[in-house]
């Protein structure tokens, strides 16, 4: 019984109990369930009519699994009968028709004398005493089914932070406390044995009884809550993208002290800087406007939190600390109490974005980004707006099943946008609910500048809705500058200088070597304030290098020198911190940066492949089946750590990965830029270019392969949280081999080695690699798909023709000699020739094959997964057509790589033998049928698509041409021939005459009509 029945079942029964009970008591009113209506002048016949009522309520749901499942059923049976009991006193006391309560309220009262009415009352307080029991216990025992079921539905909830999660538990709670309470109630009335014990016996019942009313408002709002709940965490669960958070986490909190001064008060203020320059000591020049601007910006951002509208704009370069002060203005407390006062009785409503060049994430830079996160943020903390704001999709998951993979159509990115504008444009319960939304880095927004002046445009016309307002920061680009309010800007480069000097004073004091500078430091912190022009990151690198020359005992000329010779540009100091590396580390750093630079992975590099590395372009990988433990891994972090910190000056660091694989020690740590300012430095195109002309032979794609292979080859998989990840992470190896133009072809000595991994660690997952004769389940070979099959599929020509050659894999033997007939014993075995042929990539395998005898005319198994048999079987040629009219006709990606390669592989078929003529089967788009109308050739399909070898392909399907007509076209109307297969009623089929709006339902080869091939986006191996 699952627990939106268990509650609805059990609020019927103490509906019916509470009711039942004023009836027999014969209390002054009678109430509808929850309505309290009074019911003084009821007839007779509607009191009838709300019994039965109550009745059919309890016949609602199943019996259930558990005893007190079980019990809470029985109990409801037994009610059922004591409602009939009640009717038939009912209507033997109803002396004429239309008989009102009221003129019978004496006949009962007598009644109520008699045995049977106080049998009937005996019953019902025994009922009461047991429903309370049973519910207690459904929600509060361990063992209980409902619980479990209650929990899983809160956890789920709490994932996403939704606000449901703390309803529902509060709900839980209350219930189960009053619950308690009258079960604490019941103990004492059976305690009872005095002759005033007696006398009270009769108002404890009553108190008993009253307590219902409190149960049933309790059990109706959890009810309700269950039935939405599990619907909004499904909204949050899509609406949610891996690292949603990373960027915010990622960013280094103030120190202490820093920007404190921005979100204090007069009197805060006025002290802080009474006790700031007490100790700092500052020099006139740098203290000359800096307090009147720091003043004048500080009173602006109050008000604004407090009673202003639009947008507040923090601008700065880069470097100056934008994204820290975000954060620390968002998490401030005074923040939340200034913006109280400006939302007066409404309800705050708080979201952030952090826009983000991530190496990883793209998302995190984009628009589709943005509106994820504001909407994720606001639906959680109100999710009862979701209803509002995703109606659509609020209605079709209240009446489908739940199915995450489904719904993923319903939260496309133009849905997403859709809410995100409703959201905006509409000010949603204005009267009720007040929007701040915090939005980082709007110029790391991945668009040109024009997109950059639109998103602008847009911030602003969105906050002129007086419940809606934004704070944003951007580096200051005139994109941003022309949008905004200049008189709701602050400029942050020219409010740091006291915490640059504050936070660099910090530094210096907290060296070891802080003696020996002792007497000069606040004289170099001077100059180096007003050299650093508000640019924070400026300020930490310089002070770094000065320690660094502290710690080598240089003297304070050496340190002047030092100070006045670093260059004013960021990029010029990341030059500066690179040349002072000797030739052969500048070399190993030039191609850690270049290694970290060209990840063309969608994750970002793991440490451990730098642990690896000997020298530029040189590797020393684990030996052969060696696993690492996971303290090995983390002594080879370490290690990576420290060799970051001294060779690249801190250009990279480790930092945690928040992936799916965080728990693994392997994967627990992944390399970056420390600042988007040094990734920036090495794109320039003159820095690049250097970086590519020391290493010449350099491949990115191939390196990282490899460095892939070894991190799969040296994990210990049991302890990796999500075998599925890993399973994908293994596929971007020979997904990137296709990446580009050209397939790489990995080295076989690589491939070999990548063999033992999939061997050892993915062989017996499920591999699936074909499709099946009915919609929706895919071809699935569960266990030893040998490598080979894995490594056709993605075009790698050199292993393939290898295993050819020597003849070392057994299936590939038993393919060559593949005959027409039927094969039981290969039954599941998948296909060498359909990996290669049915591929992501146009190779050399599938014309190679055909060379070593390989048959298209072998047949495979078509399989119904639904009880995993053999339902058909096909031919490799029919696979092959079904796979490439699917991706064409259902993936129309016109002109891509993809489609070329499907009909690059067409050509080989054609070449290898004389294909029996196929048909491919579906109706018009407008056709208003589930069933196969229309048929077109595979001609069409060709002059359709235009490919480049399509005169080709034109040469070779006119084979198939007889005086004049196609000989698939004249199969279907010759029904003699269909006759001759055994096919004794053929369906009559119209001729597409385009392929516009034409929707695929299967294919017909001259043997079989095969119809419901399915083919999307399954693996073909």
């Amino acid at each position: 019984m699952d627990p939106i029945t268990a509650i609805g079942l059990a609020s019927s029964i103490v509906s019916f109990i509470d009711f039942s009970w004023s009836l027999l008591t014969g209390a002054k009113e009678l109430y509808e369930s929850g309505r309290r209506r009074t019911k003084e002048n009821a007839r007779i016949s509607s009191i009838v009519d709300d019994l039965h009522e109550y009745a059919l309520d309890l016949t609602v749901g199943g019996e259930g699994a558990s005893k007190h499942e079980k019990a809470l059923r029985s109990l409801a049976n037994d009610c059922c009968a004591l409602s009939e009991e009640l009717v038939g006193i009912l209507q033997k006391l109803e002396m004429k028709r239309n008989s009102r309560w009221q003129s019978l309220k004496k006949s009962w009262e007598a009644m109520r004398k008699a045995d049977n009415i106080a049998l009937l009352e005996s019953r019902l307080g025994k009922y009461r005493a047991q429903m309370n029991t049973r519910l207690l216990a459904l929600l509060s025992e361990q063992q209980s089914s409902i619980k479990s079921q209650l929990d899983n539905i809160q956890n789920e909830a709490e994932k996403v932070s939704s606000a449901s999660a703390t309803e529902l538990k509060d709900m839980r709670e209350d219930i189960t406390a009053i619950l308690n309470k009258v079960q604490e109630m019941e103990c004492k009335d059976d305690s009872s044995t005095s002759d005033e014990d007696e006398t009270d016996d009769g108002e404890a019942q009553k108190e008993l009884f009253r307590s219902l009313d409190n149960i049933m408002d309790r059990l109706s709002r959890l009810e309700d809550a269950l039935q939405v709940t599990p619907k909004e965490t499904r909204v949050l669960q899509h609406l949610y993208f891996e690292d949603m958070f990373a960027r915010e986490d990622s960013i280094n909190n103030a120190s202490e002290g820093t920007f404190d001064w921005i979100m204090m008060d007069d009197s805060e203020f006025e002290g802080y800087l009474a006790a700031w320059d007490a100790k700092a000591k500052l020099g006139d020049r740098i203290l000359d406007g800096a307090v009147e601007k720091m003043n004048e910006s500080r009173i602006l951002l109050r008000r604004w939190l407090i009673r202003g509208d639009g947008v507040f704009h923090v601008s700065g370069k880069a470097g100056s600390g934008k994204s820290t002060l975000m954060k620390f203005i968002l998490h401030h407390p005074s923040m939340l109490e200034c913006l109280k006062q400006w939302v007066g009785n409404k309800t705050l409503v708080l979201a952030s974005f952090y826009f983000w060049r991530s190496d990883r994430q793209k998302l995190q830079m984009s628009l589709e980004g943005l509106y994820r996160s504001i909407l994720f943020g606001v639906l959680r903390k109100c999710p009862h707006l979701i209803p509002e704001l995703f109606p659509d999709q609020w209605r079709t998951m209240s009446t489908q099943a739940a199915n995450m993979s489904f719904e993923k159509d319903l939260f496309r990115p133009i849905k997403i946008k859709e809410a995100f504008e409703m959201l905006m444009k509409n000010p949603i319960k204005s009267e009720k609910f007040a929007f701040c939304f915090f939005i980082d880095g709007l110029d790391e927004y991945e668009a040109d500048p024009f997109e950059h002046k639109i998103l602008a445009r847009h911030l602003r016309d969105w906050s002129l809705k007086s419940n809606i307002k934004m704070c944003v920061s951007s580096r200051p680009e005139i994109e941003f500058l022309d949008i905004f309010r200049k008189d709701h800007r602050i400029n942050l480069h020219e409010l740091t200088a006291r915490d640059i000097h504050r936070s660099s004073q910090e530094m210096f004091e907290q060296d070891e070597s802080f003696p020996k500078v002792k007497g000069i430091y606040l004289e170099l912190l001077t100059d180096l304030v007003d050299m650093a022009e508000g640019v924070f990151l400026w300020a930490s690198l310089v002070v770094k290098s000065l320690l660094v020359e502290v710690g080598r005992d240089a003297n304070s000329e050496r340190l002047w020198q030092t100070l006045r010779s670093t260059p004013s540009k960021l990029d010029d100091v990341y030059d500066g911190m690179l040349n002072t590396l000797n030739r052969q580390d500048r070399r190993t750093v030039d191609y850690i940066l270049l290694l970290v630079l060209t990840n063309p992975f969608p994750d970002p590099m793991n440490a451990i492949c730098l642990s690896w590395l000997v020298g530029p372009e040189e590797f020393r990988f684990p030996g052969p089946n060696y696993t690492y433990s996971d303290q090995a891994v983390l002594r080879q972090l370490d290690s990576v750590q420290r060799q970051l910190q001294g060779l690249t000056k801190g250009l990279l660091n480790l930092a945690p990965d928040t992936s799916v694989l965080r728990t693994c020690p392997m994967f627990s740590r992944k390399v970056q830029f420390f600042h988007r300012t040094a990734r920036d430095y090495l794109t320039t195109p003159e820095r690049n270019n250097q970086l590519r002309a020391s290493f010449p032979l350099y491949d990115a794609r191939q390196t990282h392969s490899i460095l892939r292979m070894a991190e799969l080859s040296s994990i210990n998989t049991w302890n990796v949280p999500n075998v599925g990840f890993l399973e994908h992470y293994a596929d971007d190896i020979l997904r990137l081999t296709h990446a580009s133009a050209t397939t790489l072809q990995l080295p076989v000595a690589h491939m070999k080695v990548f063999e033992e991994v999939w061997n050892l660690h993915f062989k017996n997952r499920a591999a699936f690699v074909g499709f099946n004769s009915q919609v929706s389940k895919p071809l699935c070979y569960e266990a030893n798909v040998q490598f080979l099959y894995v490594a056709a599929f993605w075009g790698q020509v050199d292993i393939v023709r290898q295993a050819l050659h020597t003849s070392e894999h057994r299936l590939v033997e038993a393919e060559l000699g593949a005959s027409p007939k039927l094969d039981v014993s290969r039954l599941g075995q998948p296909s060498l020739l359909i990996s290669a042929s049915c591929a992501h990539v146009g190779s050399e395998i599938v014309p190679l094959l055909f060379d070593q005898g390989f048959s298209s005319t072998s047949l495979v198994p078509l399989f119904d997964t639904s009880v995993f048999k053999c339902r058909k079987w096909a031919s490799v040629w029919i696979v092959f057509v079904a796979h490439l009219a699917t991706r064409s006709l259902r993936f129309p990606e016109r002109g891509s790589k993809l489609t070329w390669s499907l009909f690059d592989n067409l050509e080989s078929f054609l070449n290898a033998a004389d294909q029996e003529p196929v048909l491919v089967l579906g109706r018009k788009e407008d056709v208003k049928t589930d069933q196969c109308t229309h048929f077109a050739t595979i001609e069409q399909l060709v002059v359709f698509h235009k490919p480049p070898n399509m005169q080709a392909l034109l040469k070779l399907l006119g084979r198939w041409r007889t005086d004049g007509v196609d000989g698939g076209t004249k199969i279907l109307w010759d029904s003699r021939k269909w006759e001759a297969f055994g096919v004794v009623e053929m369906p009559t089929y119209q001729a597409a005459d385009s392929l516009e709006h034409f929707v695929l339902e299967g294919v017909a080869s001259m043997r079989e009509i095969i119809l419901d091939l399915e083919f999307l986006g399954f693996r073909v191996y």
